[in-house]
């Protein structure tokens, strides 16, 4: 992420795709590594990003992160407002 943010391209959808990679690329590689561990671990995380049944004392530790990407994607597309812009990410996360 900080490499997009400080080098961003004009055209949104390279921004967009730059992004996305940011994010999921890191977790393929874990994933493709056949490490079950990772594969469970990856596969709570999708769970969690739309559950309301987790607490925060769980979850808290990887807000910061999620902050990070939410503040740069409200940042590209300020328009989209904040509803929008938090369900896109839970998207990209599971």
């Amino acid at each position: 992420l900080a490499s997009l943010l400080a080098d961003p391209p004009s055209d949104d959808r390279d921004w967009l795709r730059r992004y996305v990679d940011a994010y999921v690329d890191p977790a393929l590689a874990r994933l493709a590594s056949n490490d079950l561990g990772w594969k469970s671990y990856l596969r709570l995380i999708a769970n969690v990003a739309y559950s309301r049944l987790w607490p925060q004392s769980l979850i808290g530790p990887y807000n910061e992160t999620a902050y990070f990407y939410i503040d740069a994607l409200t940042k590209r597309f300020p328009d989209a407002g904040p509803v929008l812009i938090q369900h896109l990410f839970l998207m990209m996360v599971a």
